[in-house]
């Protein structure tokens, strides 16, 4: 993306806004009132000077914007009065009108479009009750009016193009979001398979050595070392220290259990899957026969689910939504 540095957006506005004071410098002794004049020029490039040295957003202060709104109003009194009962002897003496109206633009674009417009329509009507209609084209009105036109339609295409870019980096900032979420998540499937690995080595090993001959507790070991890998393949978020030690104890019970996490856990807060695991925990001690399922699913209206059934039983002894 291009980017222009508000110094030289800076110094190309204010050499086309003092031009229009040049002009009325260079005509100065065409005005039967100098002083009036004068007073115009300096309170016309003080209100320039602090439309554009304003840099710490872009909208305008209020302070600022009166200011300019004061001038607006104030610089063509000054005028008619400069010129006198002579009236225009020369187009460049009304040099304020495209001033104002350069004034003005500078309010549109910094997000200050009706205080603008307000500026520029007491230009006008000032213009106009001091010289009726053939003044507002004699002084340049209808060439003021489109030059306030042109700023509020570039700065609509400003906020425009920002509001796009910023759709834009949000977007963008999602999709990497995404990707590092997911490139994450992958690094942590591969960091569990490995963990899995490690933790089987020592009865890979003892299974290997003993060319797979092993004695009824090895057998059992081996049963509730497999059933610990699929936990940790599967469980995911539900491997708390202390449910994982009681499913140990169950297991070498003689109770079957399974832990299946399915991204039920994924946005529970600390304290709250705490309690869960608590009650997990306290159910699961208390049996002693059969099959323990428990599991978490996104989605629903509850977080973990507990059913605990014994063999031939025709309901469960425990069934839990949490």
């Amino acid at each position: 993306m291009t980017t222009v540095s508000h110094a030289r957006i800076a110094f190309f506005t204010l050499g086309y806004a003092y031009y229009h004071a040049v002009l009325g410098v260079i005509n100065f002794d065409s005005y039967q009132r100098p002083i009036p004049a004068a007073i115009g020029l300096v309170v016309y490039i003080f209100a320039i000077g602090i439309a554009m040295g304003y840099r710490r957003r872009p909208q305008l202060p209020p302070s600022v914007v009166i200011f300019c709104l004061v001038a607006a109003g104030g610089i063509p009194i000054l005028g008619a009065f400069a010129i006198g009962e002579e009236g225009v002897t020369s187009t460049y003496l009304t040099w304020y009108v495209a001033g104002i109206a350069t004034l003005m633009a500078i309010l549109a674009i910094r997000n200050r479009q009706n205080w603008a417009w307000t500026g520029t329509i007491i230009m006008a009507l000032e213009i106009f009750i001091s010289g009726g209609f053939d003044a507002l084209s004699d002084a340049g009105v209808f060439g003021a009016l489109m030059i306030v036109l042109a700023a509020q339609l570039i700065s609509r295409a400003l906020l425009s193009s920002e509001k796009a870019a910023k759709e834009y980096l949000e977007m963008t900032i999602e999709t990497d979001s995404e990707r590092l979420a997911l490139s994450a998540s992958r690094a942590a499937a591969r960091l569990r398979v490995q963990d899995t690995l490690e933790s089987a080595r020592p009865l890979l090993k003892i299974i290997h050595q003993k060319e797979g001959k092993l004695t009824r507790a090895e057998v059992k070991r081996a049963r509730i070392t497999e059933a610990g890998l699929r936990d940790q393949i599967r469980g995911r978020g539900l491997l708390d220290e202390k449910l994982v030690n009681a499913v140990l104890r169950a297991r070498v019970r003689g109770i079957e259990v399974q832990l299946l996490d399915d991204g039920g856990t994924d946005e529970l807060e600390t304290e709250e899957m705490a309690k869960i695991i608590e009650s997990l925990v306290l159910n699961l001690n208390r049996t002693t026969i059969g099959k323990v399922v428990i599991r978490s699913v996104a989605g629903e209206s509850w977080t973990v689910s507990m059913v605990a059934l014994r063999p031939d039983a025709t309901a469960p002894d425990v069934f839990l939504r949490l």
